[in-house]
């Protein structure tokens, strides 16, 4: 699976819920959303297009995996 798709991200969100089972101390997905947006923005080898493409995708991804758990929200 590419680093930066919508697939990634997903995959990645779910993971973060998983370990929260096994740990002490949870880590809340707005925060793992919030670790990810930081590295692409601090990404020196991304150009700002892929950039922008890989936190539109991050977004799709954050809501997605929150509608699947959470059931879906009003914006």
């Amino acid at each position: 699976m590419k680093t930066g798709t919508t697939a990634y991200y997903k995959d990645s969100f779910k993971e973060a819920i998983m370990t929260n089972y096994s740990m002490n101390k949870a880590t809340p997905l707005a925060v793992a959303y919030s670790k990810f947006e930081a590295e692409i923005n601090n990404s020196t080898t991304l150009r700002q297009d892929e950039k922008e493409v890989q936190l539109q995708n991050l977004q799709k991804s954050y809501d997605q995996t929150r509608d699947e758990i959470f059931g879906e929200f009003e914006d």
